[in-house]
């Protein structure tokens, strides 16, 4: 197979064809015979230095561009296309080929890749919304109320009795505060149903309060990272003025998990054992759970990797969440339950280490390390509380052959799981590694 290194003779020919010249006509320009040109567009004579600059001054292309082809990340998105719709028997070894010689299609294809792939996060955001918001079902429940409400009084009056002049008054007063509160409650609606995106904000629950603060400080707090003052009358507040009051026991815990895990011991360890978690935990003798939890404080400003994380409770709510750079599980639609997280809570301390695809995102692959341990001591004659902690990392090692999964059911083209709880929202693919707990 040729490589992207050994493909300019082919670019070359590619140009001067789009160019509309002849071989001797090139040759000609750039002092060379057409014989001699005709060996070079058939990558059997390398070139270099001032006849590789006269080329590409004569095709009008940038040097860079003719000698070492399409840039990496280009081929790389044109085969993670091809890797995401095997239905095509498009052949991803064909990706630099296609980049080299027809970069402007080659473009095209990822700009419409990522239109599908914003509309896809798009109606992800409204299905979750249209099923499963609260505010939405208290805005719709609003709206109806009122218009029933104003159907009544207007059926006393057209259809009852001829009313006294004080009774109608009050009913014309009824009806006007009625179409006052429909008007407020159409507001509430629109509000709701307007698609969030990552320049607009909605209504935010307690929890996702929490995140957003969060995400303001990039989940890391530098305050937190040093030992605590060994008088507590000296130890800070583990939460500032404007942190929600829910923040506070997710911040005690960061705080404590600095401790035993400094950042920047973390930093220089996790490098070694490329983020290994695992060999992390026994290095600095730590437990798994706090061990995710440290791993997702780390900057990919800093050059580590992209990490997420998902908090979970035994009935598959998701309590805290930071999403990975691409991708955020749904906050109130139920989740796909093939999430490595999930699968935690069949077998409490037992880590799982698993690769996952998503549909779309271009292909998106995480490494996922899950586990579920308790969050309080055990009691006689009390259920034990369990909590799962995933930790997502983004740009994965070659691990295992990834598991499919998807947000939820509905963002989901896999029809053949047997997990679905509903209908899909996208047309069918083929099954690739479709997993059952």
């Amino acid at each position: 197979m040729q490589t992207q290194a050994t493909l300019t003779g082919a670019r070359i020919r590619e140009r001067r064809r789009l160019a509309g010249l002849k071989q001797a006509d090139l040759a000609k320009i750039v002092g060379i015979s057409p014989s001699y040109l005709n060996l070079i567009e058939h990558d059997r004579r390398r070139i270099g230095g001032k006849l590789l600059n006269d080329l590409a001054r004569a095709l009008g292309m940038d040097l860079l561009a003719l000698s070492t082809g399409a840039e990496i990340s280009v081929i790389a998105a044109l085969q993670s296309i091809a890797q995401v719709h095997p239905e095509t028997a498009a052949n991803p070894a064909e990706a630099t080929a296609l980049a080299d010689r027809f970069p402007e299609w080659a473009a095209l294809m990822l700009k419409q890749q990522n239109t599908i792939t914003t509309l896809q996060d798009r109606l992800t955001a409204l299905s979750d919304r249209m099923s499963h918001d609260p505010n939405l079902a208290s805005a719709l429940h609003e709206v109806i109320s009122v218009v029933t409400a104003i159907r009544s009084t207007t059926s006393i009056l057209v259809e009852g009795p001829e009313l006294e002049p004080d009774w109608q008054r009050r009913f014309h007063r009824n009806l006007f505060d009625d179409s006052l509160r429909l008007t407020d409650g159409a507001r509430a609606l629109v509000g709701y149903l307007d698609v969030p995106d990552a320049t607009t904000n909605s209504t935010l629950s307690p929890l996702e309060t929490v995140e957003a603060y969060f995400a303001t400080h990039d989940y890391h707090f530098p305050d937190m990272e040093h030992p605590a003052p060994k008088s507590p009358s000296q130890s800070p507040s583990p939460t500032d003025e404007k942190a929600p009051p829910l923040a506070a026991p997710f911040l005690a815990i960061y705080r404590a998990d600095a401790a035993r895990i400094p950042a920047t011991e973390l930093a220089k360890v996790a490098r070694q054992f490329d983020y290994d978690p695992a060999m992390i935990a026994a290095e600095f003798g730590t437990d798994l759970a706090q061990t995710l939890r440290r791993l997702a404080s780390l900057r990919q400003d800093a050059g580590h990797p992209a990490m997420g994380l998902v908090l979970a409770d035994a009935a598959g709510a998701i309590t805290i969440l930071r999403p990975i750079p691409g991708f955020s599980p749904p906050r109130t639609a139920p989740t796909c339950p093939l999430w490595p997280v999930f699968q935690a809570f069949s077998q409490p301390g037992l880590p799982i280490r698993a690769q996952v695809r998503l549909p779309g995102h271009q292909g998106l692959q995480l490494l996922c390390y899950a586990i579920a341990h308790p969050r309080t001591a055990p009691q006689f004659d009390a259920p034990p509380l369990l909590q799962a902690i995933m930790l997502m990392r983004a740009d994965p090692p070659a691990h295992a052959t990834p598991r499919d999964v998807a947000q939820s059911c509905r963002m989901c083209p896999h029809t053949a799981c047997a997990a679905r709880r509903e209908p899909s929202a996208l047309p069918p693919v083929k099954p690739h590694s479709i997993g059952v707990l």
